[in-house]
C-alpha cells in the first residue's frame, strides 16, 4: 500500500432504477460490491464497507476481512451524501488514516492499477487528492482520494488542489438502470466487439 489510506464502499438496498443491484451476480457469480473489495483487498488497502445489506454482506465480510459497518437508517436514503456516511463511519475510528479512499461499486469496469497510479502520484506531489473523471471531465465515480483532515473540515471530496484523473468510456461505465448493467457485463466478460 502506497498512502496510509482507508478505503471506503458504500451499499445500500434502496435503488429504485435497479433493485438489488449491488447483490446481483454481475462477473464470475460475484456482485458489484465483491468486485470492488476483492479489487482493494488483493492490492494491500484496508476496507470499510458501510452498508444496511448486512445479512448479504456477512459472509463475504467473515471471507475477505473488511470492516463491516451497519448503515444507520438515517443515511440510506436517496439523496443522502456518500460524505455524511464516510464522517459517519469516521467517528468510531480513534486513529484516523491520512487519506480516505472512496470507490463506487457501480462503476466496476476499471483497472485498479489507475488507483495505485493515482496514490503514488498523490504522494510524491503531497497533494490534497485526486479524483476519476470521464472524457468529459464529468465525475465517474471509479475513485476519489482525499485527504482526511482537509475532507473534514470541507466536507468534500473535490477538496481545493486536488488533480484530476481522466479515464475511457469504457472505464466510466456506471451502472444505474439494467441496461448499464448489462453493458458492464458484457465488458466484464470479454463481450464487447473491438474495431
Amino acid at each position: 500500500m502506497v498512502l496510509n489510506s482507508l478505503g471506503f464502499v458504500l451499499a445500500r438496498a434502496g435503488s429504485k432504477r435497479l433493485p438489488n443491484k449491488n447483490i446481483t451476480p454481475l462477473q464470475s457469480n460475484k456482485d458489484i460490491v465483491e468486485l470492488a473489495i476483492e479489487k482493494c483487498v488483493a492490492n494491500g488497502i484496508r476496507v470499510v464497507l458501510s452498508t444496511d445489506i448486512l445479512k448479504h454482506m456477512q459472509e463475504f465480510h467473515d471471507r475477505s476481512g473488511v470492516i463491516l459497518v451497519p448503515r444507520p437508517e438515517h443515511l440510506c436514503g436517496d439523496a443522502v451524501d456518500p460524505v455524511d456516511v464516510i464522517l459517519d463511519v469516521l467517528q468510531s475510528f480513534i486513529e484516523l488514516p491520512e487519506y480516505i479512499v472512496l470507490m463506487q461499486p457501480t462503476s466496476p469496469c476499471w483497472d485498479f492499477k489507475d488507483l495505485l497510479w493515482a496514490m503514488k502520484k498523490v504522494q510524491h506531489e503531497n497533494a490534497p487528492g485526486m479524483f476519476s473523471v470521464n472524457p468529459a471531465f464529468k465525475p465517474n465515480g471509479c475513485f476519489y482520494i482525499a485527504r482526511t483532515r482537509d475532507f473534514i473540515e470541507q466536507h468534500s471530496l473535490f477538496l481545493e488542489g486536488s488533480y484530476v484523473y481522466v479515464m475511457d468510456w469504457k472505464e466510466s461505465i456506471d451502472i444505474d438502470n439494467l441496461w448499464d448493467f448489462r453493458v458492464a457485463q458484457a465488458e466484464l466478460d470479454g463481450r464487447v466487439l473491438r474495431n
